[in-house]
């Protein structure tokens, strides 16, 4: 039984933001917790008594010069105003053995943004979440839209963008998520759910998606409403793009890796073009997200492979 153990969410971490909102643990992390006795690992509350170290964020100073195999998973890398926070990030990044990235979106961040970066092994393992409790319940054609973040008060989100579309197009839209900002009629607020097994039955409320944020390294809300059979209508940086596949439409957006200090601005006309696009190719796009499936075990035993290699 090969001993992991978890050094995320320390007291040397960079600070959560304060609009960030969601569960402090991350749900990889969590689920390979979970799962972990089915891959012949499980994990301990002492490093010492290990044979891997995981992080999802950053070593403590206690852990950073032992000699036990360090991997770390590699979020999204901060492109704007927070940039700040990528400091400790990345420093993690070159103390590690191995490095996940959560899309090759984040791996070529992390390049073009750092390239002095040394990273020592590396992989990318794409996002996904369980598909066990995000199922498929809504198996209908009617056309309406799920948005969903954890709180849209955070600017690469781009509540206004998502405002501005709904203005234009006749769908309903359900929103989840924090959201203290007023909306049109045809936009319903759901709130927030900390239960995913709630969050689950609120997005089948719709039978598509919507996601307008920036840069986005490979947002687990896109992940969950492809398992729940949504096909998604996103804004085209970042990751998304990796997630969806051909389960969805692209709008144009900047896709250009650089700092900056705001999220792009979206022409009306480039939204309409996609939403028409989307809408015309509906039934094909519906039917293909329903009958795709997304193995979440595949995902966790990419985790525990690479964890194996240094035990």
């Amino acid at each position: 039984m090969i001993k992991i153990f978890d050094c995320s969410n320390s007291p040397e971490r960079p600070e959560h933001r304060h609009n960030s909102g969601g569960p402090k643990e991350n749900d990889i992390i969590l689920d390979l917790k979970k799962y972990s006795s089915q891959y012949d690992c499980e994990f301990v509350n002492d490093y010492k008594n290990c044979d891997v170290i995981l992080t999802n964020d950053i070593f403590p100073k206690e852990l950073q010069n032992i000699k036990i195999p360090k991997i770390k998973r590699m979020d999204g890398v901060y492109w704007d105003f927070n940039r700040e926070r990528n400091e400790k990030l990345n420093l993690a990044a070159t103390q590690a053995d191995h490095v996940i990235f959560i899309s090759k979106f984040s791996q070529n961040s992390l390049k073009t943004l750092y390239p002095e970066i040394k990273i020592q092994n590396e992989s990318v393992i794409l996002n996904r979440c369980d598909n066990k409790i995000f199922i498929k319940k809504n198996m209908t054609y009617d056309l309406s839209f799920a948005a969903s973040c954890t709180n849209w008060s955070r600017h690469e989100k781009r509540f206004e963008t998502l405002i501005r579309l709904s203005k234009m197009i006749p769908e309903k839209i359900y929103l989840i998520g924090e959201c203290d900002f007023d909306v049109p009629n045809d936009v319903e607020k759901l709130g927030y759910f900390s239960d995913y097994n709630e969050l689950s039955t609120a997005l089948n409320k719709a039978s598509a998606y919507i996601n307008v944020s920036y840069r986005d390294a490979a947002p687990k809300c896109v992940c969950q409403a492809l398992s729940c059979g949504l096909p998604v209508l996103y804004t085209d940086s970042g990751g998304v793009k990796e997630l969806v596949r051909l389960n969805g439409v692209g709008i144009r957006d900047e896709n250009k890796i650089y700092f900056d200090e705001k999220s792009h601005y979206i022409k009306d006309e480039d939204l309409l073009i996609a939403y028409k696009e989307f809408k015309n190719n509906f039934i094909k796009l519906r039917t293909q997200t329903i009958n795709t499936t997304y193995n979440y075990q595949k995902t966790l035993k990419q985790y525990f492979n690479i964890i194996k290699q240094y035990a």
